[in-house]
């Protein structure tokens, strides 16, 4: 449960980031995200990083317009 409590933080900012996406492809990338990281050595580092991966496209996506 521990763990659980420490990964609230990065999957509420993921899940912010992901506002983008329709309800269907967030639920998707939330879950995958989730299990992917649960599966991991570090849990709370994997669901970190998947977080900065997640944001840090967007934000390429954003500079490539201007």
């Amino acid at each position: 449960m521990k763990v659980v409590g420490q990964m609230i933080k990065p999957y509420l900012e993921l899940e912010e980031s992901l506002n983008y996406m329709n309800n269907q492809e967030k639920t998707d990338a939330l879950t995958k995200a989730f299990s992917s990281s649960m599966s991991s050595y570090n849990p709370v580092k994997s669901l970190h990083e998947i977080s900065e991966m997640y944001r840090a496209n967007e934000g390429l996506k954003i500079i490539a317009q201007y």
